[in-house]
């Protein structure tokens, strides 16, 4: 099962994100929830990071995939450093995938 994780920073925590990001992709890349896609949502006008898009893939085997989902979004290191106002996870059916 996939799901979207959607994080949005906090106003002006742009130097959590820079001092985390490291971490952060570290972290995302090692999980048993699988990463398919991720990336930083932008902001039109200034150009500046406004918060995280994550598509991942949680573990076939697990029995409570949703549980394991939360778990990986709530230590990510972005969320432990405070960068994130509000997260949102949800369920998506992935019918078309162009990026190969």
């Amino acid at each position: 099962m996939q799901y979207i994780i959607r994080s949005f920073d906090k106003p002006d925590s742009l130097n959590i994100r820079l001092v985390n990001r490291d971490d952060h992709v570290e972290y995302v890349k090692s999980q048993s929830v699988k990463l398919l896609l991720a990336g930083p949502l932008m902001n039109d006008e200034t150009v500046d990071p406004m918060g995280t898009l994550l598509i991942v893939e949680a573990d076939k085997r697990s029995a409570d995939k949703r549980s394991d989902v939360e778990s990986y979004a709530q230590n990510n290191p972005y969320n432990k450093a405070g960068l994130f106002a509000e997260s949102q996870i949800t369920v998506i059916n992935i019918t078309v995938n162009n990026l190969d």
